[in-house]
């Protein structure tokens, strides 16, 4: 089996984040962000915040599925916030604990309710 042929084997397989260990999620080391990406990053948070006003504070994440030269690294996870790193860890918390709590009731939600309303 070749390396791209384990990944799409590794991607298959990948338990649902909230299901999986931080390591599962963000495996260390991890490479820091490409340099193609910081501006981009840039221009998508100003262009919320400009959209948003000042009022609001945001955090992108972007999430590399394989590295797309397909050289033979780990996968890169990078964040741009304009929030205090400790206002976001505090906020990504509270998230995930109300996330995982209903993990289990949003899995049995059907793509097409009975009612045929969307969710």
């Amino acid at each position: 089996m070749n390396r791209q042929q384990k990944r799409g084997a590794a991607a298959r397989a990948r338990k649902l984040a909230r299901n999986a260990s931080a390591s599962e999620i963000f495996p260390a080391p991890h490479g820091p962000v490409q340099s193609n990406l910081v501006n981009l990053m840039r221009v998508a948070v100003d262009a919320l915040r400009e959209q948003l006003g000042k009022n609001f504070d945001i955090t992108l994440f972007v999430a590399e599925r394989l590295p797309a030269d397909g050289s033979d690294r780990l996968p890169r996870f990078n964040y741009m916030s304009t929030a205090a790193r400790e206002d976001m860890v505090s906020v990504l918390k509270a998230f995930a604990e109300k996330n995982a709590a209903i993990g289990a009731k949003l899995d049995k939600i059907e793509e097409t309710p009975p009612t045929g309303t969307a969710q």
